[in-house]
């Protein structure tokens, strides 16, 4: 399945942790004089955790995984990468994958890396 990660950074590298998001032009925001990584995950063998996002959630800045403890439980419960609904510092909405354990991370191929 294809993923887009953007960065501000100058180099990509998959980690653990890693957010990206099947919509390309909310990678583009996020790599803001940047990079946008287009990538190819394997999904298939990943459990993934499907989760809701409160509003009270969105208003404290507090999304799934983005915490050691959080991230902890959620692979306690046999998931590899938890999937919600995030949105970026200008209010826009966009779909998230976030990954979680080496397994998830080794799914990562990068197909391309581009200046945005």
């Amino acid at each position: 399945m294809s993923f887009f990660h953007g960065t501000r950074n100058d180099a990509f590298t998959a980690h653990i942790g890693l957010c990206v998001t099947t919509d390309e032009s909310a990678a583009r925001r996020y790599g803001r004089n940047g990079l946008v990584v287009e990538l190819e995950i394997d999904t298939d063998a990943l459990r993934i955790l499907s989760a809701d996002v409160s509003r009270e959630d969105i208003d404290a800045n507090n999304w799934p995984g983005d915490t050691a403890a959080s991230a902890a439980a959620i692979v306690a419960d046999g998931y590899d990468a938890v999937a919600y609904t995030d949105m970026d510092c200008d209010g826009n909405t966009h779909p998230t994958l976030r990954l979680l354990t080496p397994a998830a991370v080794a799914a990562v191929v990068v197909v391309e890396v581009t200046e945005s």
